[in-house]
């Protein structure tokens, strides 16, 4: 299943219902603070927000989508392993951003130092193709799902706890989420219709897998 921003009737749903979390139907449900305060280890276990979670998925999982009529500045988001993955195809201004030195100072990690990507991923703009951003938009703080905010430089936020990150998946500085957004392994290969993105597999790091990322 999919959402893609290109089509115009699915834009209100990924403005307002398609990134709402687990915790935030929790939140609406919730009568008053202590229920909440009861609900929200339950739904970050379902979240699959830690390490155990993780290493129990299958590790052969591999989900294939055709990128020939993604357009440039659109994005899509489709369902791998039960996380939320974000597509986008980048215009080079978006690119231009993520290298401007006065972003660079505001970020806690630019450089992607922690394990969150595949080595081929650790770069300034975090993707195998530069063009091409792919993460799983779950926040590093308590797995709830990020909204993209194109108006914002391109940037993700999380509603429940405030943290912000970049058109990359970088986190700033002094926000909850204490890492960059995790990018999964991926691969892409020429078809007859165009380009398609396998997501779970990693030609250039094969061992790389979700229980390699340090933060989900």
């Amino acid at each position: 299943m999919s959402l893609d921003s290109s089509d115009p009737s699915r834009r209100d749903i990924l403005k307002n219902g398609g990134k709402m979390s687990l915790v935030g139907y929790a939140t609406c449900a919730c009568a008053g603070a202590g229920a909440c305060s009861l609900a929200i280890p339950a739904i970050n276990s379902l979240n699959g927000t830690n390490h155990s979670i993780a290493s129990t998925l299958s590790q052969s999982s591999i989900l294939e989508t055709d990128l020939s009529d993604l357009a440039e500045g659109s994005f899509r988001i489709v369902r791998w392993r039960g996380l939320p993955v974000f597509i986008q195809h980048r215009t080079q201004v978006m690119l231009n951003e993520l290298q401007k030195p006065e972003l660079l100072t505001k970020l806690r990690d630019p450089e992607s130092q922690r394990k969150q990507q595949p080595p081929e991923a650790s770069n300034w703009h975090r993707s195998l193709k530069p063009e091409y951003l792919i993460l799983i938009n779950t926040c590093t703080h308590l797995g709830c799902t990020t909204l993209f905010e194109p108006k914002k430089d391109s940037s993700f936020h999380c509603p429940c706890h405030g943290s912000w990150f970049d058109g990359a998946g970088r986190v700033f500085k002094n926000m909850p989420a204490p890492f960059n957004l995790p990018v999964p392994p991926v691969s892409f290969k020429n078809t007859e219709k165009g380009l398609m993105l396998r997501i779970g597999e990693s030609e250039q790091s094969p061992d790389f897998s979700l229980s390699s990322i340090e933060k989900l």
